[in-house]
Order: C-alpha cells, then sequence, then structure tokens
C-alpha cells in the first residue's frame, strides 16, 4: 500500500490539499491582520480565541472595549468562520481519503452512518458562538445579558470540544490504518 501515490492519484486528495491551502491562507489573514487589528481596538484577544473563558472575564473585558470593537470583530468573524469551514471540509476530505485507502468494515460503517459530516459540529457551535459574542460586542444589556454571556460560553466550549474530538478521531483513523497496514506487511513474510 504506497500511500503518497494513492495520495497523488485521488481526486479527493488533490482537494484536501486544497482545502489545507485555504485554511493556511486563512489563518495568515487571521494571525496577521484580523487578531492584531481587533487586540489594538478592544485591548484583548477575541473571546473565541481565549481559553479558558468565564462570564467574569467576559464582563471585565467588555466594560474596557473600545468604540470600534464592533467593526474589529466583524473582521475577525469574517476569516473565522470561512477557516472553520474549511478546516471541516479538509478534516472530511482527509477521512475520505483514508477510507478509500484502506477500506475495511469499520470503515464502511462508520461512512455509511454519515460520520464524514461530524467535523461540520464544530461549524455550527463556532457559527454559535461568534453571533452570540457578537450582540454582546456590539452592546447587549437588560435581562438577557446574563444568558447571553452564559450562551456564548457554552457554544465556545462545545466548540473546542468538537474540535478536541475531529482530532482524536482523525488519529484514530490513521491508527487503524497503521494497525491494517502493520497486518498486511506481517503477512507478506
Amino acid at each position: 500500500m504506497n500511500l503518497i501515490k494513492i495520495w497523488r492519484d485521488s481526486s479527493v486528495g488533490h482537494r484536501a490539499i486544497f482545502a489545507l491551502a485555504t485554511v493556511g491562507f486563512l489563518l495568515f489573514v487571521q494571525v496577521t491582520i484580523a487578531l492584531p487589528y481587533f487586540e489594538c481596538i478592544a485591548g484583548f484577544r477575541p473571546f473565541d480565541t481565549q481559553e479558558p473563558l468565564s462570564a467574569v472575564a467576559i464582563a471585565i473585558q467588555l466594560g474596557a472595549y473600545g468604540l470600534g470593537a464592533t467593526h474589529a470583530y466583524v473582521l475577525f468573524v469574517a476569516t473565522e468562520i470561512p477557516l472553520a469551514l474549511s478546516a471541516s471540509v479538509f478534516f472530511m476530505l482527509l477521512w475520505r481519503w483514508m477510507f478509500s485507502v484502506s477500506p475495511n468494515r469499520t470503515f464502511m460503517f462508520l461512512q455509511g452512518g454519515g460520520i464524514l459530516f461530524t467535523p461540520f459540529i464544530a461549524v455550527v457551535f463556532d457559527i454559535a458562538e461568534s453571533v452570540g459574542f457578537a450582540n454582546l460586542i456590539a452592546g447587549l444589556s437588560g435581562p438577557s445579558y446574563i444568558s447571553a454571556i452564559e450562551f456564548s460560553i457554552l457554544m465556545h466550549q462545545l466548540k473546542t470540544a468538537a474540535e478536541d474530538v475531529r482530532i482524536y478521531v482523525t488519529l484514530f483513523f490513521a491508527g487503524v490504518i497503521a494497525m491494517q497496514w502493520i497486518r498486511e506487511r506481517s503477512w507478506d513474510r
């Protein structure tokens, strides 16, 4: 099983490389433009990038934000959502490629069950998180203020968990492929 040749000859592999290049470009734009701009205007990193994040930290930072924080956050989200979407597309294509490289009953079962779409769960949580934080930064107040903070923190935690699960599942798939490759090599002797 020559993984490099299979990757090179695979249209799924080419699409995954394109998705990864898109992730790299968007990450570059976010780190070099959107994050520094937000930090310059608001004095803090965006809530989306802070771990751990608490209601107290949000309240303190919101009180310190300047007038341009809403605009700066919109710029950040303009890179954050496409970045999350591109990363999810990359993982979906990577998993699809892994399934084609090493077809087995487990992968066929998982693919039939729709596991290829699970990377997009992180995108849903990311969008919800961004909407919550945008409402807070735009000046949401009154009785829904505390609820918005709690909602945003929950979405932030769920997004982080979904991103972690994506990595762990990818490592599990790589482990299955490695075990199958080792088994095939031992049978060839």
